[in-house]
């Protein structure tokens, strides 16, 4: 080998290998974002399950409900009272990944008396990034 030759095979193998980091290092992001989106995939199916839930609550004590809320007034839904009348399982958490503690708020419609509306909301703990908050929508 010629003097004006020597350290081109380790230049090579150096700019390849910090090719390969980069690569890893790109790859390993995209794992990250693939896990937390599956993550709040499987956090907005608990959040259904539990509407869910909550509908038939609501269905089998609408008069109970009924007369418990008004139109300003809301009567609430909590998990552990979902989970004692068997709308959800027992190992149904309280809370979710973030925290967060999930209600349904039932009120008397104010055009018509004699329907309820309700809105499941959750509370507490940290909030979720937009991020998620898009993956969950969808």
């Amino acid at each position: 080998m010629k003097k004006y030759d020597r350290g081109w095979a380790s230049l090579e193998i150096g700019a390849a290998l910090l090719i390969v980091m980069i690569i890893v290092a790109w790859g390993a992001g995209i794992w990250q974002d693939y896990l937390k989106t599956k993550g709040w995939q499987a956090e907005a199916r608990l959040v259904s399950n539990w509407a869910s839930a909550a509908r038939s609550y609501i269905g089998k004590n609408y008069t109970t409900l009924q007369a418990s809320s008004t139109t300003t007034t809301p009567a609430v839904i909590t998990t552990t009272m979902l989970k004692n009348t068997g709308f959800l399982s027992s190992g149904f958490t309280e809370t979710n990944s973030e925290g967060q503690r999930l209600q349904a708020y039932v009120v008397r419609n104010t055009q018509n008396p004699e329907l309820l509306q309700a809105m499941v909301v959750s509370s507490g703990g940290t909030p979720y990034p937009v991020k998620a908050l898009i993956q969950m929508a969808k």
